[in-house]
């Protein structure tokens, strides 16, 4: 069995890094019928299991398919047998942040009107080069591609 941990420096200083609050991402391999035993944390940790390729797993007593979400208790050692052929999933694990989330679109803030400023702000996302919110190219434009660099090249 492989135990990838995905973490490593990009939580430098973050809320993340605290050992405390028991963040961790992982991808896991396992080998056909390999046994791995996720240990107890804590009581309020969320740990979900996405399991994404492979036959079959058991969990306890369970039997979960591939392409499942699987949420486990923190606070229990959680046994996992694989089935008959190589299986990956992908572990993520913490602590609840405690603070309110607000989400929409490709944000996530502590409040509606953070929301609202986010998207208020869509030209410090990379620019819109365009003088219009819709940009269409004219019909006998034909295909091309506009390099960041200002050169066009043409089909």
């Amino acid at each position: 069995m492989v135990l990838e941990c995905i973490m490593a420096q990009q939580f430098r200083a973050s809320w993340a890094k605290d050992k405390n609050h028991h963040v961790g991402i992982y991808v896991i391999h396992m080998e056909p019928k390999a046994v791995f035993n996720l240990p107890s944390v804590s009581e309020s940790m969320t740990r979900n299991l996405y399991f994404y390729q492979g036959d079959q797993l058991i969990i306890e007593e369970t039997a979960i398919e591939t392409d499942h979400r699987v949420r486990l208790a923190g606070d229990q050692e959680i046994t996992i047998t694989n089935g008959s052929s190589e299986s990956y999933m992908l572990l993520l694990e913490g602590e609840p942040i405690g603070e309110p989330v607000v989400s929409y679109g490709p944000f996530v803030m502590n409040t509606e009107q953070e929301i609202r400023e986010a998207f208020s702000q869509n030209t410090q996302y990379g620019g819109w080069p365009w003088d219009r919110q819709d940009p269409v190219n004219n019909r006998d434009s034909g295909r091309f591609a506009r390099h960041a660099d200002g050169r066009v090249e043409k089909r």
